[in-house]
C-alpha cells in the first residue's frame, strides 16, 4: 500500500472492548502476501506448479506516538488522544495474552473513474490518457500565448475509497524514544486465522442397552491453546470412561458365566449321586 500521510486514511485497532486509532499516520503501510504454492516434477510433463492457499499476510506499519495534540498531523484529540504509554500498554496486552487483535485501515483510494465534462459518460479506459493530453495541449498554449490560464476541459475524476480489515496478531512490537519525547515504534503484524477446531464441552451419556459411555457435545467458539490442552484430556478422559465400561461389562459377563458353569457342575454332580 501507498502513502497514507493523507488525513481520509485512518487506522484503527480493536481488542476486547477497547479501541484506539493511531494518532500518527505512518508514511506507508506495507502488506505483504506470499504464495504457498510448490513446484514438482512429473513424468512426460517436466516441472509443474501446484498452486496452494497463500501463506498468512504480513503487515508493517512504522510511526511515532506524540507527547501532545498537535493540530495538522495528529489525528486525534480530546478523548481519543491517548498518552504514548497508553498505546503501548494496549499493543503490548494482546501480545502478552497471545490473542489476535482487529486491524481496520479506511479511506484508502480505491477505483477511479474519469468523466467527459459535456457529456458526463464513465471514460475509464481513456481517463489518463485524455488527461495527459488536456494538460499537454495547455502547457503549450501557456508557453506559447501565455494567456489561456482555463482548465475547464480537464476531465473530471471521482476517487472512491475502500477499507481493509484483518484479524491480526502482533509478531513484533519495537519502541525507541527521540529526544522530541515522542515515542517512536514498529509494528509487525500478520494475519491471523481462527481454527477449525471446536472448543468441547463434556456431556457423559451411558447407553442402557450396551453400558458404554459416550460423550462430545461441540459449541462452536474459537479455540485457544487452553482448550486444546482441555480437550486432549477430554479425549482421554473418555478413552478412560469406554475402557472402564468395557471391563465392567466383561466382569459382569465372566460373572454370569462362572455362575452358570457352577450351577451346571452342581446339576451334573446331583444327578451322578
Amino acid at each position: 500500500m501507498g502513502s497514507s500521510n493523507d488525513n481520509n486514511v485512518k487506522i484503527f485497532f480493536k481488542y476486547g472492548n477497547n479501541i484506539i486509532q493511531l494518532p500518527v499516520n505512518p508514511e506507508e503501510v506495507r502488506i505483504t502476501t506470499n504464495g504457498n504454492n510448490q513446484s514438482q516434477e512429473v513424468v512426460t510433463l517436466g516441472e509443474v506448479n501446484l498452486l496452494k492457499t497463500p501463506k498468512l499476510s504480513e503487515v508493517s506499519i512504522e510511526s511515532f506516538f506524540p507527547i501532545a495534540e498537535a493540530p495538522g498531523y495528529v489525528l486525534t484529540s480530546g478523548d481519543n488522544f491517548k498518552t504514548p504509554q497508553e498505546l503501548i500498554d494496549f499493543f503490548e496486552q494482546p501480545f502478552e495474552n497471545k490473542e489476535p487483535l482487529y486491524m481496520v485501515i479506511s479511506g484508502l483510494a480505491g477505483s477511479s473513474v474519469g468523466y467527459d465534462k459535456n457529456t458526463r459518460s464513465s471514460n475509464t479506459a481513456g481517463y489518463w490518457q485524455n488527461l495527459g493530453n488536456t494538460i499537454s495541449n495547455k502547457v503549450k498554449s501557456l508557453m506559447s500565448m501565455g494567456t489561456d490560464t482555463t482548465y475547464d476541459n480537464v476531465p473530471k475524476i471521482s476517487i472512491t475509497t475502500k477499507s481493509i480489515k484483518k484479524l491480526v496478531s502482533i509478531e513484533n512490537f519495537e519502541t525507541w524514544y527521540g529526544t522530541d519525547f515522542d515515542t517512536y515504534y514498529k509494528l509487525d503484524l500478520k494475519e491471523f486465522r481462527n481454527y477449525g477446531t471446536r472448543q468441547y464441552k463434556t456431556i457423559i451419556k451411558v447407553d442402557e442397552v450396551s453400558g458404554v459411555a459416550d460423550a462430545v457435545i461441540p459449541s462452536p467458539s474459537r479455540q485457544t491453546e487452553k482448550d486444546l490442552v482441555l480437550m486432549k484430556n477430554l479425549k482421554v478422559a473418555t478413552r478412560a470412561v469406554k475402557t472402564v465400561t468395557r471391563v465392567e461389562g466383561m466382569a459382569s459377563k465372566a460373572v454370569n458365566e462362572a455362575k452358570s458353569t457352577g450351577q451346571f457342575i452342581k446339576t451334573v454332580g446331583q444327578n451322578i449321586i
